[in-house]
This record gives structure tokens, C-alpha cells and sequence, in this order.
């Protein structure tokens, strides 16, 4: 399987235009913050997990501020780590 993945211009007219109309909301300036700030650190198996799990879950479920997942995602260590669920049921 092949993916061509091609932006066009008015694909990008879009986007800038969403980002004009929400982009002073505190949860748009708090991602954008956070998302695309420079970080030095590598992003590790069990980083990109955590991550993967966390945004299957906020596609299902609410994930606002104390929202079920919020408070899930927060939980340290991440309870359902990579080297867990890899492993298969007990």
C-alpha cells in the first residue's frame, strides 16, 4: 500500500483560518506551547506509547480539563506502559 499524502493551498487556507478564529482560546495557546515548543528530549518507545494510547482515548472519550482521560493521562507512572501490554495477558 502506497499513502500520497499532498496539501494544496486551499487545504492550508483552512487551517490558517481556524487557527486565526481559535487561536486565543487558553487550551489552543497551551497545546501550541507544549506540541511544537523544541525539546530536547528523544522521544522513546515508551514516550510515542503513551502518546498512541492517549489519543485513541481522546478520540472516544471526553478529554477536557478533569475529564476521565485528563486524569488518566496524568497518572505517572502510565499504568498501561509499553513493556505491560506488550507482554499479552497474564
Amino acid at each position: 500500500m502506497k499513502l500520497v499524502w499532498q496539501i494544496e493551498d486551499q487545504d492550508r487556507a483552512v487551517v490558517e483560518a481556524l487557527m486565526d478564529e481559535m487561536g486565543d482560546r487558553p487550551f489552543v495557546r497551551k497545546r501550541r506551547n507544549e506540541d511544537l515548543a523544541e525539546s530536547e528530549a528523544p522521544v522513546t518507545r515508551e514516550f510515542f506509547w503513551s502518546r498512541l494510547v492517549l489519543c485513541l482515548l481522546s478520540t472516544q472519550q471526553r478529554s477536557g480539563p478533569g475529564s476521565a482521560t485528563s486524569r488518566f493521562a496524568a497518572v505517572q507512572p502510565f499504568p498501561l506502559s509499553w513493556e505491560r501490554c506488550s507482554r499479552g495477558p497474564p
